[in-house]
């Protein structure tokens, strides 16, 4: 064969060709035929379509293609189509100077082997039908996907007693294995260890600033050795994405987060992509999923997020109990974790290589869900449930919810509960501290708040009377949405040639009529009441000794001249000037608008219409602002928010 491909196609050393076959004895002599002849084999999935076999080619832009007597059908007459059998069966003409024509073929370790579909298949995958053959399994390799503790614990129930198993961790790019583990069957650890380098690999542990991880903190994985790819073929924006160079070596960032023990073993715990920011949460949708699978009824699992907004778990199972699985995860998880909807399936679709397709996994259907859970609907029974059912439609955007049904089960979230305590509060005046977000999670029903509010003895009857809640901590780590912006400003955005505030948040005020007057001065006034009243206003974000943000909650002694915390400014216009938005313009891309590190996060400016004489601009009266005057705030938006607008 490989004589054949030398000298009737006259194939050239790292030249790709194709194989389709299924798997036989003529697979083998193809890869065989192909690597002796110096090509690159690159395998087709015999099972798959004639037209995305012929895409696949005309992606490796390979001419030729080696097939068997089934699989040659699928291959129309434009495309060069070799049979194995009648090749390697053909030998008629081969002589010891046609095989020594193979002697000079010349490949090095540089040279590429294969190149491989990540997505292709080889075929379904095969089980055992004859339970007698177990007991004779010397070695069990788990490849592709974490070993199950389930099927730890199922090997050793089975007892095999000469069988060894191991995990086997890695990925196409790195030649399908890079790191092994043998696996203690009798084990009671939760998570299996996916192990240690296989020889000539190595594996670092390392942050987003490529910096090494210490021991049992999790950080991203990245392998090098002799098994790392070459590149994806025709996409090089691919590759230098992939493809990292530490030390002098080329390593494949594998997109897998894990942790190393003190044995030096690698602990797999999930994959980076599926690592998520909800509501200013990191969420690990992998730790939701490792709790699912605690449950015995649970074969399989896998949880998203959807629409920016919702937690999804798809759980293959034959227990339809969802309030069951809710209870299970409010036990174990922490609210902000809590899937919002859970969708019953009898298995999970799977792509060819029998692994999850979450592109396939069906759409949660809002409304059937919010229907199921009205069947038996609980009316409220007293004026406080009333009050508390207006409040919960108003949020959920829904025109009915049983006062016994749990939040989390119709799209409750943290944000919700958070926008609950803030109506709570004003509908019912209540005294500050007397009632916590803690307290309705974990009561989160319209009739267990309902009994908490009528508990709280000390109901006020004016809304005025309500005192903000009071921060005894003046100095914390700032939360993630901040740290973001704050490295932001700092790194990305710190270009001098930028001159654009890009995390300016501006709102602005049009006076309407002749009949609406504001003094200036009470303005002040009361623009300095609110940034000594809402401590976020008066916050200092810095960089601490240790590398951590922290923000550093300022004393209220703010003076109206103190320039340093705020600006208050008055921009007198006249028709000689530049017009209102080039003027607003100016003042949003001022340099120094904003000073994180000194608490100044908040501006005032006024922009007033007035007359124009000689060298002079003229207004009526220089305390009051009339019709068409602007007020026009700036906020920074590490502090402010399109929530804080409501």
């Amino acid at each position: 064969l490989s004589l054949t491909l030398l000298n009737e196609y006259h194939i050239v050393p790292g030249e790709i060709v194709c194989q389709c076959a299924e798997r036989s004895l003529s697979m083998v002599i193809g890869i065989m035929g192909i690597e002796m002849a110096g090509g690159v084999y690159c395998p087709l999935p015999p099972r798959d379509p004639r037209q995305r076999l012929h895409a696949l080619i005309q992606q490796t832009q390979s001419r030729l293609v080696l097939v068997h007597w089934l699989t040659k059908s699928k291959f129309n007459n434009k495309m060069v189509s070799i049979d194995t059998h009648l090749a390697w069966i053909n030998n008629d003409k081969i002589s010891d100077i046609n095989v020594d024509q193979l002697s000079n073929i010349t490949v090095t370790h540089n040279d590429i082997a294969y190149i491989i579909f990540t997505s292709g298949s080889t075929g379904l995958p095969k089980v055992f039908d004859n339970a007698n053959a177990i007991k004779h399994l010397r070695c069990l390799c788990s490849v592709g996907e974490p070993i199950p503790v389930k099927l730890r614990n199922l090997i050793a129930n089975i007892g095999i007693p000469h069988c060894t198993v191991w995990n086997i961790y890695g990925s196409t790019e790195l030649t399908v294995a890079s790191t092994y583990h043998l696996v203690d069957i009798n084990s009671k650890n939760a998570i299996i260890p996916v192990g240690k380098s296989l020889p000539n690999y190595r594996s670092f542990v390392l942050n987003k600033f490529f910096q090494s991880i210490p021991i049992s903190q999790k950080g991203e994985l990245f392998i090098g050795g002799v098994g790392v790819f070459a590149g994806y073929l025709g996409r090089d924006d691919l590759t230098a994405k992939a493809l990292i160079e530490i030390d002098g070596e080329v390593f494949y960032r594998i997109g897998d987060l894990v942790t190393m023990d003190n044995n030096g073993l690698l602990h797999y715990q999930g994959r980076k992509d599926h690592q998520i920011k909800l509501r200013g949460q990191r969420i690990e949708l992998g730790e939701i999923e490792r709790c699912l699978l605690n449950i015995t009824s649970i074969s399989a699992c896998v949880v998203i997020k959807w629409n920016d907004d919702y937690l999804v778990a798809y759980v293959q199972t034959y227990d339809s109990d969802q309030n069951q699985l809710q209870k299970h995860c409010q036990t174990h998880l922490p609210p902000h974790m809590i899937p919002s909807i859970f969708i019953i399936l009898d298995k999970l679709p799977l792509n060819p290589n029998g692994k999850i397709d979450r592109k396939l996994l069906p759409a949660p259907n809002f409304s059937s869900i919010q229907l199921t859970n009205n069947i038996d609907l609980l009316t409220p029974s007293n004026e406080i449930e009333v009050s508390l059912h207006r409040i919960w439609c108003d949020i959920l955007k829904q025109k009915q919810i049983s006062v016994d049904k749990d939040i989390f089960s119709i799209g409750g979230h943290s944000l919700v509960i958070m926008k609950l305590l803030h109506r709570y509060k004003v509908e019912f005046h209540l005294e500050t501290g007397s009632l916590s977000i803690a307290d309705l999670f974990q009561r989160p029903t319209i009739i267990d708040h309902a009994k908490i509010i009528h508990q709280i003895s000390n109901i006020k009857q004016s809304i005025h009377d309500c005192q903000w809640l009071s921060l005894y901590l003046t100095q914390a780590p700032v939360s993630y949405a901040q740290e973001r912006i704050f490295l932001d400003e700092k790194i990305r955005f710190s270009s001098t040639d930028n001159n654009t505030n890009i995390y300016v948040i501006p709102l602005i005020y049009r006076l309407p009529s002749v009949h609406d007057h504001i003094s200036i001065s009470r303005l002040q006034h009361a623009f300095q009441n609110v940034i000594i009243k809402h401590t976020i206003l008066r916050t200092v974000l810095y960089l601490d000794i240790n590398g951590i943000i922290l923000q550093d909650c300022q004393p209220t002694s703010i003076s109206i001249n103190d320039t340093e915390r705020y600006r208050f400014s008055v921009v007198n216009m006249s028709e000689e000037d530049d017009g209102e938005n080039d003027i607003i313009k100016k003042i949003l891309n001022q340099s120094d608008l904003f000073d994180l590190s000194k608490g100044h996060v908040i501006n005032c400016h006024i922009l007033r219409h007035c007359g124009y004489s000689r060298d002079n601009i003229l207004c009526k009266n220089n305390d009051l602002l009339t019709k068409d005057d602007l007020i026009l705030f700036t906020i920074h938006h590490a502090m402010f928010d399109g929530a804080s607008t409501s």
